[in-house]
This record gives structure tokens, sequence and C-alpha cells, in this order.
């Protein structure tokens, strides 16, 4: 087919390809200038993998969504096409139900690239993916053109644009058109932010005017501008307008406001908190109006690894000063040598708005040598390092501004007397709480007492405590209430949890998150009584339980609601898991009442015990009206609630669906079904049996 000059093969969307890896010389088509394609991008890719065309002038190109698009030998087949390496403009266009590139140069030759696909993140996502594949090929490419004919959604992320737009390394110029130009402008904003250049070619964009009441977009073109000059790369932004000549950037910067810089500056601050000290090096109008407003710009003073710290402290105005030394698991604990620049930093404890620190066991000594208050401390960070647990001096003290408190592996000895008085505490972490930083229920609530701002807690016990609690309801006590609460996260042992709920009232608390040591007897009476003082988990109507490897956990939720109460065990054994579950339900019976869709999930594989354990468990949701099992003992479960003698019927007796994952025919789970069905069709009940599809473990 040596004469063959078009080529055009389009395939129905339900045409399958199994493609095998190219082999053998390549067929040469010489005269071919058209190629047509409709289909997947594994069959494209394997052809042209075996042929070149290298007159080809005019290719279409249009595949069928797909999750992965394998294009890698079509950008080596394109690239041996002489005529279709000069393209120098790109137009990418969004329209309902497709996303198309077209390539061109002042010649006649174009490339068209298509996807069929919606909604807009996807069409985002699949030419971001084809882009990346062509990204040599598209280095050429100097003038690029992005234009819509749908709607921006909320959902179209900064992110997915600027992978798309970073394919194009050697652009030059850059046009907008259509509603979501917003979004475009604030993917390339945070390419600026980053401390490389993404860009580094790109001296214009240009943009369609923004109506006067697009204040978004007005604001993300300043602050790309802002952030572009800060990095040393100028672009000039052009409007296109009708009557109206396009304004460069020197023009728009000149003439903007001191107000309306403060508020770029703002956005730069946002995004890049610990360089704001660039604004100050650009020109004597920037740095005036950052220093005349370090309140309005947040300005703080960052002490971090290799900052020299003295000289920072002594060059600056006198700036509130973070100081960051880790207090993560994620960033290294502070060396050696910035021992020193940690303790010259906090001496200024009248400054110091922010602590994240690793304490390692020679910094704790210098601590001590810190008298004085830390009176504008917002946020407190701190971690002992090398699983070591640390005792705080009580000299260690902050006034009424701090908002949050995260520790680990720390001991407060003068923590009770601190909470009392953080009336603005509103996010409250003790994790891996050591033995001599115990703290009784009666005094943790107590201590609490001021917190009226808090809205998570956060008591993470480091192993059982040896002081025990009586198993006896405690007498009637005056509860602190946390009107702002919703987040609770605990994990300890279940008598500290059921002394502590006594003592509290959280009327909004959504999010209750309980994890148990394995102990041989739950005790938590008061815990039931505690969730039903709150309204808000009073819906739940829908339960899960998933017994894992290592624990099993309840989760109770209400469909399209946020509130949520989820408790977990920490034990292996599947029996001693059900046995543990059982507990706990049994003692929040009143609460189960409400319960009508019961969902089991498994992972443990097939034992055949279990049998009673599983009927006791289910026996305390007698009112459910859906169950649903799936996972590796969803037939052991069936098999154990078969009925006898009717006995099923009074168990479940407001059952009417049972959920299952698919049915093999006349299978073990099947059989397993039938006889769980049939008591019910004799006592006149209609069971309606469903295929899970999906079930979310908590």
């Amino acid at each position: 087919m040596t004469q063959l000059r078009s080529l055009s093969l389009q395939f129905l969307p339900a045409a399958d390809y199994i493609g095998v890896c190219p082999s053998g010389n390549r067929v040469i088509l010489p005269v071919l200038t058209y190629l047509k394609y409709r289909g997947t991008s594994e069959y494209l890719d394997n052809l042209v993998a075996r042929i070149d065309a290298p007159r080809l002038e005019d290719i279409e190109f249009t595949f069928f969504d797909e999750f992965m698009f394998d294009v890698s030998n079509l950008s080596e087949f394109i690239n041996r096409v002489e005529r279709q390496r000069l393209h120098h403009q790109a137009d990418i266009l969004f329209s309902e139900r497709s996303v198309s590139i077209l390539l061109t140069q002042p010649a006649l030759t174009c490339l068209k690239l298509q996807v069929i696909c919606d909604p807009l993140r996807r069409q985002v996502s699949s030419i971001a993916q084809i882009c990346s594949r062509f990204s040599a090929f598209l280095f050429r490419v100097e003038d690029l053109r992005i234009k819509s004919t749908r709607l921006s959604s909320r959902q179209d992320g900064a992110e997915r644009w600027l992978k798309l737009i970073c394919s194009f390394r050697g652009m030059k110029w850059f046009h907008v058109a259509g509603d979501f130009s917003t979004n475009i402008v604030l993917a390339l904003h945070q390419s600026g932010r980053r401390r490389e250049t993404v860009l580094p070619a790109m001296h214009k964009l240009c943009i369609r005017e923004p109506e006067p009441h697009c204040a978004p977009l007005r604001a993300a073109v300043l602050s790309f501008m802002v952030t572009r000059r800060l990095s040393g790369h100028f672009i000039g932004v052009e409007y296109e307008r009708r009557e109206i000549a396009p304004c460069s950037q020197h023009v728009m910067l000149e003439m903007l406001s001191d107000d309306v810089l403060l508020n770029t500056f703002r956005h730069y601050r946002d995004a890049s908190p610990r360089f704001w000290s660039t604004l100050v090096h650009v020109c004597k109008r920037w740095r005036r109006i950052t220093f005349t407003s370090p309140l309005g710009l947040d300005l703080r003073l960052y002490c971090t690894y290799g900052t020299p710290v003295l000289r920072t402290l002594d060059y600056w105005p006198p700036l509130p000063i973070v100081v960051q030394y880790g207090g993560s698991p994620t960033l290294d604990p502070p060396g050696p040598e910035d021992e020193g620049d940690v303790v010259a930093a906090l001496k200024h404890s009248d400054r110091v708005s922010s602590i994240g620190l690793t304490i390692t066991t020679s910094l704790l000594g210098n601590l001590f040598a810190i008298e004085k208050p830390f009176s504008k401390l917002e946020m407190l960070v701190l971690r002992s390092s090398d699983d070591v647990q640390l005792t705080l001096p009580s000299t260690l003290q902050w006034g009424t501004r701090l908002r949050s408190l995260h520790s680990t592996r720390i001991a407060f000895p003068a923590l009770p007397q601190l909470l009392s008085s953080s009336e603005n505490l509103v996010d409250l972490q003790l994790h891996e709480v050591p033995s001599i930083g115990y703290l009784s229920p009666k005094a943790f609530a107590n201590a609490l007492s001021g917190t009226t701002q808090l809205q998570s807690l956060s008591l993470h016990f480091l192993s059982p405590t040896s002081i025990s609690h009586p198993n006896h309801t405690p007498s009637p006590v005056e509860r602190v209430v946390l009107p702002a609460l919703f987040h609770f996260k605990f994990r300890g042992t279940s008598e500290y949890l059921n002394n502590f709920v006594t003592r509290i009232d959280a009327p909004r608390l959504g999010d209750i998150q309980v994890r148990f040591f394995n102990q041989l007897i739950f005790y938590i009476p008061q815990l039931g009584l505690f969730i039903d003082r709150i309204d808000m988990q009073k819906s739940h109507r829908r339960i899960d339980i998933v017994p894992s490897e290592r624990s099993i956990s309840i989760c109770f939720t209400q469909p399209g609601s946020p509130t949520r109460f989820g408790l977990q065990i920490s034990c292996e054994q599947l029996e001693w898991q059900l046995s543990s579950i059982t507990q706990i339900c049994d003692q929040l019976s009143p609460f189960l009442s409400r319960v009508e869709n019961i969902g089991i999930y498994t992972t443990h594989r097939s034992t055949g015990k279990g049998g009673e354990q599983w009927v006791e468990l289910i026996r305390t949701f007698g009112d459910a009206k859906d169950f649903r099992v799936a996972g590796e003992l969803a037939t052991d479960i069936l098999r154990a609630l078969r009925p006898s003698d009717g006995e099923l019927a009074t168990m479940l007796p407001s059952l009417r669906t049972l959920g299952v994952p698919e049915l093999g025919a006349h299978g073990p789970l099947w059989e397993a079904v039938e006889s769980f069905v049939t008591p019910y069709r004799h006592s006149g009940h209609l069971l309606q049996v469903y295929k899970v599809t999906i079930l979310t473990p908590y």
C-alpha cells in the first residue's frame, strides 16, 4: 500500500483490545498525509509502533475514556515525522462531552488529540496525563491557549490544572478564556509559590478582562504577578478588551493602591509564611507597606534548622517568634549544633507565639533555665525523641492565648493548673501519656473546666495504667460542661473512660473515637448514659462491625450526617474479639435499640468457630431491619444464625432485607442464605436478598 494517502480507522466504544509488544521492522507508508483514528489508546500505540509515515501532515486521534492512556509509542511515532516537529501553538478546548488539544504551526500541518469524557475534573486529568507523555515534544510549544465552552466546577482543583500546564515548560505566551479562568490563574499562582520556577520561559499572560463582579479573578492575577516578580521572573499581563488597549504589568503594579497591594501580600504570606521577608527587598514602597502592617500580615520570625537565631533576632523588628525544631515524627529532632539556637529563641518568652519541638535529653536540661512564662504562646507542640519519656519542668508556663497543645510521651506536672486557665484552648492532644504523667479522671475533668472553647480533645495513654478504678457507679457529681467540643478521641482502659465521661457533658459532640486496650472485663455503664445526653448522637441508625487480624471495631453512623461513634478493641483471636464487643454492646443496649441497619465485614479466614458468639452479638440488635454481611466469614455467620424451631424470628423479628456478596449457583454461601431466609418465608415475612456492592469498614 505504498500509494496510500488517507487512512481512517474508527472502532465502536465497546471494542476491546489486548496489546502485545511490537517486534520486527516497521511498515513505511511513504505518501500517507492524513491519518484519523477513533478507539483505545492501547490499540493506537501498538499500531504506530509498527508504521512510519514521513510525510504525514494531518493527524486526528480520538480516544475513549480510559483510566490510563498508553501513548509512549505514539510520542516516538510523531517525533519521527519531520513536519510534526515544528508545532509552536497548542489550543486546548474543554466542551461538555470531550476535551481536545490541537497543535499547529505557521504551515498547514496539524495534530489533534481528543478524549471523550466527562466531568471537567476527568477531562483535565485525562489531557494532563496524555500531555505528560508528550512533554519533550511539547517543549517546542511557545503559545498555549486554553478555552472552555462549559461552566467551571468546584472540583476542578488547581493541582490538576498545574499538572497540565507544566507539560508546556517552553511556553512564552499563555492565553486563557472561559468560565474557569480563575482556577487556571490560581494554578499559576500555586506554581509561583514554589521555590523553583515552574514555567521559566513564560513572560506574557493574556486573559479576558474580568467582569466588574469577578473579584476572585482579579485577585488571582495580582497574586500571580507578585509571586512571579518576587521570584525574579517578570511577566506581562494583558486583558483582552474590545476598545481599550491592553495594559502592561508595570502600569498595573504602579497603579495599585497600598490597600490592594496589602491584600495581595496577604495571599503571598498565607502561601509562604516563612518567606514574607522577600517582600521587603523588592522596593522601598513594598518595604514600607509590609512593616507598617505587621499585624495585618501576621508577620513572624521563623527560628528553625540552620537559622542564625541571634543575628535574626537582632536584625529584624521585635516580631512574634516561631520556634520550629521538630515536634512531628516526620521532622528531625534538633542536633547538638541547634540546641544553642533553640534556647536563645525560647529565652524571648514574651515574644514566642508558636513552638514545635522534639525534646532530647540534653535539651531538656536547658529548658529548666527558662523561668519566664510564654505569655503570647498560641501553639505548643512537644514530642519526646527516641521513645524516651520526659517530664517537663513545672516552671514551663503559658498564658491565656494558647489555642493548640499537642504532646507525645511528655509528662506535665503542672498541666491541671495550666489547663484550668487556658480559656482560649481549641485543640488539646495528649498522646502516649506515660505513667509518670498520669492524671486521674477526676483531676483531668476538673482541669478542663475552664476550656469552654475546646473543640477537639484527644487522650491516648501509652499503656494500661496500673492505677485501678473501682467498678461501681460514681456518686453524683457536678459535671464539667464542654460546650464547643465536637471531636473526642480516647485510647486507654474502659474504667478510665467510664469514670471520665461521668464527669463531663459535651452537648455538641459529633465525632467520638474510642480504642480500648485488651481487657478481660470491659466496664462502661456510664458511656451509654453520656452518649444519650448528646442529641447529635441519638440519630445513629447504622452500625458496622469489622473484625480484623489485630482488632475488632464497631462504628455507629447516620447516612448523610457528620456524626459518628467508633469503638475499637485491640485483640487478635476472633473468639476474644466477639466476646469483648458483645460485652460492650450489652452495656450500650438502650443506645442500640435505635439501630436499624447492621453490617459485618470480616477479613478472618474461616475456622468454623465462634458460632454461639455471633448469635449473642447479633441478638443485641433486635430491632434491625437490614442485615449486611461480607468477607471471608460470611458463610460461617449465616450458618451460625440459622434458626432452630423458629428462634430467629424472635431474634430479628423486624428484619426485611439481607445483603450478601454475589452468590454462586448452589455454593456454600448460597446454601447458608437459603437456610437463613426459609424460616421468614414460612412465617409470612418477605425477606429481600440483595447483593452487597461495597461495605466500607470503619
